[in-house]
């Protein structure tokens, strides 16, 4: 392989396999367009494997406004589970397409649950020189995502004390804002914040579910368009499904995610979340992260923007944003 053909394969990996984040890649890519690293419910004419079977045509897959309003009290009830739920552990495994290629993960998720903030994710991805690796923690006070690949390292944090310290709990419902930040959790906030979702019925390998699904919202499609600049339009989520099992919906957890180019277009990528089993609840220091002696980019404020916080009254010192260690 050539040197160009394995730097170009290198960029694709660094930019495809970071999970969940794309949401947030305004603040993660430093004004560059990252590939996006979505998960995908598989229509059966995807050639990858069997996805959600769609109900019949008229069978319950309209977009009524009380459609709308039950997949958002489902997706609120979702982000209660993985915040303010039990103690729980899962496996995931992911896949992701662009560019002719396949991008494979498999990981674990960590939860402590009960309003802690306590949460661990990691991922890997096999590469030609080694492995990628991909860590996200939180103990209630700091979340830290660390990336490596290809012997680089990246280190980022969010002072989650700091979220739940400045922004008024009144318009966050059932979670608080600081328990948004990261995980399964976050990922399911961004995908209530963006998307138009409703709610129907269908089947994954025979198993009944429950599909949240829906387009992006036109707001944050054009946002993301003028952001790629046109490098990588075809790859913005504009649809997604998520699929949650009927016997699981006490405590609806997700099982797949998947986002796609358009409701019926091409699929990017894919979540499974698999193996869920209740845990003891774990020591705190499961979910303590040190940095070492890597640098790292303070990200606090882009998750207070995000949750509508105004900067007017912070200083530079109250606000190190940038700052690296």
């Amino acid at each position: 392989m050539s040197l160009k053909r394995t730097l170009n394969y290198r960029v694709f990996l660094h930019l495809l396999w970071i999970p969940l984040i794309w949401v947030l890649f305004e603040s993660f890519s430093g004004g560059s367009f990252p590939l996006v690293f979505t998960a995908s419910l598989r229509a059966q004419t995807e050639p990858h494997g069997e996805g959600v079977k769609k109900p019949e045509e008229g069978a319950g897959d309209r977009s009524t406004q009380q459609g709308e309003e039950n997949a958002m009290e489902l997706a609120e009830s979702m982000l209660y589970a993985l915040t303010m739920g039990p103690p729980i552990q899962a496996k995931l495994r992911v896949r992701a397409w662009g560019g002719g290629k396949e991008v494979k993960e498999v990981g674990s998720y960590e939860q402590a649950g009960g309003g802690t903030g306590w949460m661990r994710m990691e991922l890997e991805v096999p590469i030609a020189d080694g492995k990628g690796r991909w860590q996200q923690t939180c103990d209630g006070r700091l979340s830290w995502t660390r990336e490596e690949l290809a012997g680089h390292v990246r280190v980022r944090r969010v002072d989650v004390g700091r979220v739940a310290e400045l922004i008024s709990p009144a318009a966050a419902g059932r979670v608080p804002w600081g328990l948004r930040v990261g995980g399964l959790a976050e990922l399911i906030d961004r995908i209530m914040a963006d998307y138009e979702l409703t709610m129907i019925q269908g089947h994954l390998e025979n198993v009944p579910m429950i599909v949240l699904k829906g387009p992006m919202r036109e707001a944050r499609h054009s946002q993301l368009q003028q952001l790629a600049g046109g490098a990588a339009t075809g790859l913005i989520p504009q649809y997604i499904r998520v699929a949650i099992p009927v016997d699981r919906i006490e405590l609806p957890f997700p099982s797949r995610i998947e986002f796609w180019t358009a409701s019926s277009g091409k699929l990017l990528s894919m979540i499974e979340v698999y193996d869920l089993a209740p845990i003891e609840m774990p020591a705190i220091d499961r979910f303590r992260f040190e940095p070492g002696g890597d640098d790292f980019a303070n990200e606090t404020e882009a998750y207070l923007r995000r949750f509508g916080y105004e900067f007017a009254e912070l200083t530079e010192l109250e606000n190190p944003i940038h700052h690296r260690r």
